[in-house]
């Protein structure tokens, strides 16, 4: 059934969304990055042959070092172009779930064609849009109204609003048909190589590192850690119905792994941030050079999530970081509970890198004994995947490790080894489990 809404567009409705699809998002333009020791290059052609033996594409299958450099900087420029249909998805969430902007209640996937019916879509949108046009001081409304009038839609018209419902209608059909390739694969294949790359996060991925790094720590594998690499840590703009955007956009990974490190006795590490996003790079710049950093921890109450998950949400920040009173809910947003916590910034650095085309030049003194990814490498396909897998090795020292939910392709010629995984549950809801996996640098 075809549901009719406002400026002439219509959208049918999605069946429920999977919990763990990485929607995530963002914040500005990038100021001169903090000095970092060493310069991204381009991926060795020499480091890749196997991956290519084994896995390239038709347009690569005889490649030469030329024609592989060519491929790859064109690459790289497609991979950053998918970062503003990633924004424009997040702009479709905070339509949909954002309370910032509008008193009106959330939607929910489950009921949108018959909310969109009764008229909550069109009142959100005319508060968005009214909103856009007297964004002040909140951040998220400021980056929109930029991103549209970028796109030629000035706020506050009904051509913009047209222009939002058309991107709310192709997010719909994208997760309906992403729904049916996971289905078809049954979890196995990438199902994300050809949508825009989002940069929302949230805390669930980062309970699963916390507790791949309690595993690896009983099984004794995981020495003193000093240096840790985290690509694409990502901003909490608004993640689904399980997101919020009452709060000022925040990073939660560089501060969640140093906070699991620090309480397991592994060490309190320098951090480096692997990124494409100006924003996100932006965004730790403007972080290093404040003395605190404040992170808002709500969770919504209808959400049950298992003891484990809510132990971990609980003591968030337990070892690096004081509590402090978290910032009210507002009166549209019901069955929140919420804590925050304060960190002492770390000795944080970002970089602006692409792992499927770039790497670190390192010393061997200067790798990384550790390095995260979540939620990252499912947006390329196994080939992609496979040379991210092999410029993440260049970077780890030898014996360290790499932390990924995502399972990559076996290349023989990539000294990266599957060692063990652990297993996590997100919510008592179907299909919120998650595997963290443990490549282990030869």
């Amino acid at each position: 059934m075809t549901i009719l809404i406002d400026y002439r567009l219509s959208f049918t409705p999605t069946p429920k969304l999977r919990y763990n699809d990485p929607v995530r998002l963002a914040l500005l333009p990038l100021l001169a990055l903090p000095a970092f020791a060493a310069e991204h290059i381009p991926t060795p052609y020499a480091s890749i042959r196997g991956v290519l033996q084994q896995l390239a594409p038709p347009e690569l299958k005889s490649a030469n070092a030329q024609a592989f450099a060519k491929w790859s900087r064109e690459k790289d420029k497609a991979i950053r172009a998918r970062l503003e249909q990633g924004d424009l998805d997040s702009m479709v969430n905070l339509l949909l779930f954002g309370t910032s902007f509008t008193s009106q209640p959330r939607m929910t996937v489950d009921n949108l064609g018959a909310e969109s019916r009764a008229g909550l879509l069109r009142a959100r949108l005319d508060d968005m849009l009214k909103a856009l046009n007297n964004s002040g001081a909140n951040e998220r409304l400021v980056f929109l109204r930029s991103l549209l009038t970028r796109k030629g839609h000035p706020p506050a018209t009904a051509a913009t609003g047209a222009y939002i419902l058309e991107n709310l209608q192709r997010v719909l059909k994208e997760k309906v048909a992403i729904n049916e390739r996971i289905d078809a694969a049954k979890g196995s294949a990438n199902v994300f190589s050809d949508r825009g790359v989002s940069l929302d996060t949230t805390i669930p991925p980062n309970y699963g590192i916390d507790a791949a790094l309690e595993d690896l720590k009983a099984r004794k594998l995981l020495p003193r850690v000093t240096r840790v690499a985290i690509v694409g840590p990502g901003l909490d703009f608004i993640d689904k119905e399980s997101g919020f955007d009452y709060y000022p956009q925040q990073t939660l990974q560089p501060f969640a792994v140093f906070d699991s490190l620090k309480r397991l006795g592994l060490g309190t590490p320098n951090i480096t941030i692997l990124d494409i996003s100006p924003r996100v790079l932006d965004h730790i710049q403007a972080t290093r050079s404040r003395t605190s950093y404040t992170i808002q921890l709500p969770r919504s109450a209808t959400v049950q999530w298992p003891a484990a998950a809510i132990d971990y949400w609980r003591n968030f920040g337990s070892a690096a970081a004081q509590p402090v009173e978290p910032i009210p809910t507002p009166a549209n947003l019901p069955n929140v509970v919420t804590r925050a916590v304060r960190f002492p910034v770390p000795n944080l650095d970002a970089v602006d890198l692409n792992i499927v085309s770039q790497q670190l030049a390192l010393r061997t003194t200067g790798k990384f004994d550790l390095v995260v990814a979540t939620n990252i490498l499912v947006y390329y396909n196994p080939f992609e995947q496979a040379l991210a897998l092999s410029n993440i090795a260049a970077m780890l020292k030898p014996g360290g490790f790499f932390l990924t939910n995502d399972q990559l392709p076996d290349v023989a010629s990539i000294p990266m080894r599957l060692i063990d995984h652990t297993s996590v549950v997100y919510s008592e809801q179907p299909r919120t489990t998650d595997s963290v996996f443990w490549y282990q640098r030869r």
